[in-house]
């Protein structure tokens, strides 16, 4: 794959949009190829992103009224129906019934502007009596960008960012059986035996679980800037691509650096994009100065430099970490610690909301 800056419009090719920043053209040149097991741990366990294209797809088609009714569900809250009153009707109701669990309250914090409706719940055994509560569904718009209609649900327990949610395994794998309650395509990743034959693999244990649940539902001109998803007690990530189409960028840490390193040394002209001191500053940074900046909060010109400035994306595809996810397709994201991640970057393609899944590996 590769990047152009301007063409025009042909089969092979998707606009890069996000957020109103005109990023380029993906050009799809070949199709990717599966990699061995080994060949997918080896780069695990570098830190590398692992792409795993059609690897649902045997299965897809099953899950496709599932798919659809989900999509279906996020086009109602875009449009400023109430979630709670949702799940009160068919098939969500029985759903919930049949999985013993009760939704109790809807809730919206005031300080989070993203942040849509909080459904909380309790978990309940067979004959009614409470196991688990303060579970919950959190549903979030990916950005404040008024054409970027991008939103997630995210479900987990407890208070949000205070907790080590790995430190109470009964309670997040009943967060996960709730996403599955009410995403049923979450068994395309949880019943897959290629995947759950490679999380043996880089777990030390028998049977590993994909929890701390969240359905993604990236829009065109949307997506989600570059990240990683280093959470305590976790091994790493695993998206999976159930419709439409995003672009990704994904790279280790340390790759990210080296990028970045190579592609300042050019002497790039960005002051289209930035401040000349913001450039100057980019320019004489080394790799200590690069790795202090990503761990944290004050990095306005290296997120310009990252997130919207097509060379430096065209760049990083030219070096083989762009990839083009499909329906069928996954990617595995290792996030040991803050120095041993994958950092990645989302674009939503095509003209219309596109549906995926990220789950933890525990």
């Amino acid at each position: 794959m590769m990047i152009q800056h301007s063409m025009q419009a042909q089969k092979n090719a998707w606009k890069l949009q996000r957020r109103d920043h005109q990023l380029g053209w993906w050009i799809v040149q070949d199709t990717p190829k599966r990699n061995s097991i080994d060949t997918m741990i080896t780069g695990w366990q570098h830190g590398h992103a692992v792409h795993c294209p059609q690897i649902l797809c045997h299965t897809l088609p099953a899950f496709a009224s599932h798919i659809e009714q989900s999509l279906a569900w996020v086009q109602h809250i875009i449009e400023g129906r109430d979630i709670l009153d949702h799940l009160d009707a068919s098939p969500y109701i029985e759903r919930l019934q049949a999985a013993h669990f009760e939704a109790l309250m809807s809730s919206q914090n005031e300080g989070d502007d993203q942040e849509i409706e909080k459904i909380t719940f309790d978990a309940l055994n067979a004959e009614g009596q409470l196991i688990a509560e303060n579970l919950w569904a959190k549903f979030a718009w990916l950005s404040l960008h008024d054409r970027d209609t991008s939103l997630r649900c995210r479900f987990s327990f407890g208070f949000e960012g205070y907790e080590d949610v790995a430190a109470d395994p009964e309670r997040e794998t009943l967060a996960a059986q709730l996403c599955t309650t009410l995403f049923p395509e979450s068994d395309l990743l949880i019943k897959n035996k290629l995947l759950q034959q490679f999380m043996q693999h880089i777990s030390d244990k028998e049977s590993p679980e994909f929890v701390e649940c969240i359905a993604y539902f990236n829009a065109p001109n949307g997506g989600a800037l570059f990240h990683h998803d280093v959470e305590a007690g976790h091994a790493g990530a695993v998206y999976a691509q159930l419709s439409g189409t995003t672009a990704w960028l994904a790279l280790s840490k340390e790759q990210l650096i080296q990028h970045i390193l190579s592609f300042m040394q050019n002497n790039p002209d960005l002051s289209a994009l930035m401040t000349e001191e913001q450039q100057q500053q980019l320019q004489h940074a080394d790799t200590k100065q690069y790795d202090m900046w990503l761990d944290g909060d004050e990095r306005e010109a290296l997120d310009i430099l990252l997130n919207e400035t097509p060379a430096f994306i065209a760049h990083l595809t030219e070096a083989g970490h762009g990839y083009l996810l499909q329906a069928g397709d996954v990617i595995l994201l290792p996030q040991k610690n803050t120095q041993h991640c994958a950092w990645h970057s989302v674009i939503g393609l095509g003209d219309e909301i596109s549906h995926a899944l990220s789950f933890a590996i525990n």
